[in-house]
């Protein structure tokens, strides 16, 4: 997802995954256990994200000298929860 950081790219990107994850998740018979699956792995993703966005920034920081433009609008943590906690 983030290797394509055209600002708009991670969200849908983030909105895509998150179709997919439902849509093989969701369609069992027990709606309730088949939610907290998704909601677990939703979670994870997540956090994987959050997780290599910041050794993005510290690379920049530590390379560059001070950071790489375009970042900023890879998302933050409050951003980055919204794209995937919306379907939730």
């Amino acid at each position: 997802m983030l290797k394509d950081h055209q600002a708009k790219k991670p969200k849908e990107k983030a909105h895509e995954l998150t179709r997919r994850v439902e849509k093989h998740f969701l369609e069992g018979d027990e709606q309730n256990l088949s939610r907290e699956l998704v909601n677990k792995v939703l979670s994870r993703c997540e956090e994987k994200y959050n997780s290599v966005f910041e050794k993005l920034q510290e690379l920049g920081r530590d390379v560059y000298e001070g950071g790489v433009e375009g970042l900023d609008g890879l998302g933050g943590r409050d951003e980055v929860a919204r794209w995937f906690r919306g379907a939730r």
